[in-house]
């Protein structure tokens, strides 16, 4: 398979990163067919995915149907079908700022001033289609064999809820038709599984718009079934040293503000309620209200570890787009857990964390699942605590224990 770079050469794909190129070409063909059929969009991002692609687009008051997206799949294959080679070029910012300004690009515009440092941009174009990006792509749009228009979403512009929503459009693309007729298989198989279908099958939830969107209600045979989750984890807890307690579903805005949550993650939580001239909010997390816990009364490092683990139940309030039954909800519950101990104890805490999930993945038959290490942006001093002696004590501990447990796939 034949791509081409940004400086316009030409080079066979290495195999590892075919599916990355196939999908970020057709956002790209995707893109096209858009303006095509609705030439006042507007782009924004267009990236591939781990399943897919997708690209966010302003389209203004126009709300898009299913028939809109088969349409949109239509004129993709027509896209293809004309094979029209894949250039790409670079021009200087100031070139580059006018090519855009000429197509009302004004989210391309607005990404190139936050490259303020860029000297240059690079550009991929087939037929009457530009599009500012890094590539690869492919080097001609009839290289993109199986490719599908799956759904959309809103999406705000740069993740931003204070800016524009868009209309995200996603699809998938794969290397041949077989490929994509086994991922239409999975998806049926998966829908057959949908845990809203069985949930409603088998009565065990329920969700009521005049209760709330993102609100799920338990059913008695739900119910039964979340109990007994509840005494399991609990009694796996209690046997390896967790302390459970119970705390309240609200906490002070003065109580997040001090725990710095407030400055970073106010957008996601339910607005406040103000009462005797103090501020609450539904709680999105528990950390707060366990660290107050933890400096209740002086400790020793002779008491440690300790472990604080709770059953809680947190509200979050996600985007509309984004809810789905009881997978992705504005209340949920928690088994939550803060554990406190010296440096030299790190290792051997998260270990038997890790234990203690895999050992719970055991008894649920949980067998594809792989771990991913999450680290700080050290660059970041705002976000992430400004000590880097102790991120890197912790995240090495972390890496330590991922390799001597085994676990192959963590990255």
């Amino acid at each position: 398979m034949k791509i081409i770079y940004k400086d316009g050469t030409v080079a066979e794909c290495p195999q590892e990163e075919e599916l990355h190129v196939i999908r970020h070409t057709a956002a790209h063909i995707m893109a096209q067919a858009i303006k095509h059929l609705f030439p006042e969009a507007d782009f924004a991002y267009g990236p591939a995915t781990q399943n897919g692609f997708y690209y966010d687009v302003d389209l203004g008051d126009r709300k898009l149907s299913s028939e809109d997206l088969e349409a949109i799949e239509k004129e993709m294959k027509k896209i293809v079908k004309q094979n029209l080679p894949v250039k790409s070029f670079v021009l200087n910012r100031e070139d580059s700022k006018k090519l855009m300004a000429e197509r009302g690009e004004k989210f391309k515009l607005e990404h190139m001033d936050d490259l303020a440092n860029e000297t240059e941009f690079s550009f991929f174009q087939q037929g009457d289609y530009i599009d500012m990006c890094l590539g690869p792509h492919l080097t001609y749009t009839k290289a993109l064999k199986a490719f599908k228009v799956t759904q959309q979403s809103g999406a705000y512009w740069k993740n931003d809820s204070s800016r524009q929503m868009l209309t995200r459009i996603n699809g998938v693309a794969f290397r041949n038709a077989e490929e994509l007729a086994e991922w239409e298989k999975q998806q049926q198989e998966a829908r057959e599984r949908d845990h809203r279908k069985i949930g409603r099958e088998m009565q065990l939830f329920m969700t009521d718009d005049l209760v709330g969107r993102g609100l799920p209600m338990f059913l008695p045979n739900g119910a039964i079934i979340w109990e007994e989750l509840q005494n399991y984890i609990v009694q796996k807890e209690r046997r390896l040293g967790y302390q459970h307690v119970m705390t309240p579903c609200v906490g002070s805005v003065e109580l997040y503000k001090t725990s710095g949550h407030w400055e970073h993650y106010k957008d996601n939580m339910f607005p406040a309620m103000e009462l005797e001239n103090e501020a609450y909010v539904l709680r999105p997390m528990n950390c707060p209200h366990h660290m107050r816990i933890y400096a209740s009364r002086p400790r020793s490092y002779r008491n440690l570890p300790l472990r604080i683990g709770e059953i809680a139940h947190d509200f979050r309030f996600e985007s509309s787009g984004t809810l789905k039954g009881i997978e992705r909800a504005r209340h949920f519950c928690q088994n939550d857990a803060h554990l406190f101990c010296t440096p030299e104890q790190i290792k051997d805490e998260v270990s038997k964390v890790c234990d203690l999930i895999f050992d719970a993945y055991r008894d649920f038959g949980i067998t594809d699942y792989r771990c991913v290490l999450s680290l700080r942006d050290p660059a970041d001093k705002k976000k992430y605590h400004d000590d880097d002696a102790m991120w890197n004590t912790a995240e090495e501990a972390l890496r330590q224990v991922l390799t001597e447990l085994g676990i192959p796939s963590w990255t």
